[in-house]
């Protein structure tokens, strides 16, 4: 750990030109909101490919199982998704 503190205050008492970003709550609001719309589209697509899986899987009842299991745990993805936009949402509006 001293090793990192050592590096740390070389950078610091050097002329080293480290860019600094500038993300307010406005940029970070509009970077998750993308994330959000990808999420949100995978989702959709891997719910309409369990489906389809679902409906062709010609009678095999571990394909339907599998396409069962795969529609849950997407709607349990989106549900995290959810929650968390939840609590960044009210963290950045605090």
């Amino acid at each position: 750990m001293s090793l990192l503190f050592h590096v740390a205050n070389v950078i610091n008492s050097s002329q080293v030109n480290i860019p600094q970003p500038k993300a307010d709550a406005d940029t970070i609001k509009h970077g998750l909101t993308v994330l959000y719309q990808i999420v949100g589209a995978l989702a959709f697509l891997l719910i309409l490919i369990a489906a389809l899986r679902y409906v062709i899987n010609g009678g095999d009842p571990n394909k339907v199982t599998e396409a069962k299991r795969m529609i849950a745990y997407t709607l349990v993805g989106v549900a995290v998704i959810v929650l968390a936009a939840t609590i960044v949402g009210y963290v950045l509006g605090a």
